[in-house]
């Protein structure tokens, strides 16, 4: 009798109970395939996602040391001139700034490397350091293939519309 009353008292019978894990228990493998499914799937998706890298700076621009402007400064706060801070901005939005910034950190050469899932470029870490000049403007840009043949030969090859070339080098030896 008194399990009645709590049966027909509660929101979920114990019919239903025993049902539901009557029924998880006879389709587990179910759960587990999916479970392992969703899982490769996500690590699979990680592996081949493209990997951004963001930085963020501040600069507090300091204007020159000044003994009147410093002794000034202790009894009322002064700011500086709009013309330095001005400057200073202009200084570092120049293109040339940023240029040789490009240029010192090396990040005017891509170098990447070709997998059988996953292509990923690379900016510290290779083996190699490419340094050349820029001859022909056409060939900015364009992809040069370098693949290692064994440990003392290397091949590279270079395919545009006007131009072919490929050559198999010794290592080391330009």
């Amino acid at each position: 009798m008194e399990n009645k009353l709590i049966g027909s008292n509660s929101l979920i019978d114990q019919k239903d109970i025993k049902r539901t894990l009557s029924t998880i228990g006879k389709n587990w493998m179910w759960f587990v395939l999916f479970l392992g499914l969703g899982v490769s799937g996500a690590i699979f998706y990680l592996y081949k996602a493209t990997k951004f890298y963001g930085a963020t700076t501040q600069i507090l621009i300091k204007p020159p040391k000044d003994p009147f402007k410093d002794a000034l400064s202790e009894s009322l706060p002064v700011v500086p001139e709009s013309e330095e801070v001005t400057n200073e901005i202009m200084v570092l939005k120049s293109t040339r700034f940023i240029d040789e910034t490009i240029k010192k950190l090396g990040l005017d050469i891509s170098y990447y490397i070709e997998g059988r899932i996953k292509t990923g470029e690379v900016y510290k870490g290779t083996p190699f350091e490419v340094t050349g000049k820029m001859i022909d403007a056409t060939l900015y840009e364009v992809p040069i293939s370098l693949k290692i043949i064994n440990k003392n030969r290397f091949r590279w090859d270079i395919v545009t519309e006007n131009y072919t070339k490929e050559e198999n080098r010794i290592l080391g030896i330009l």
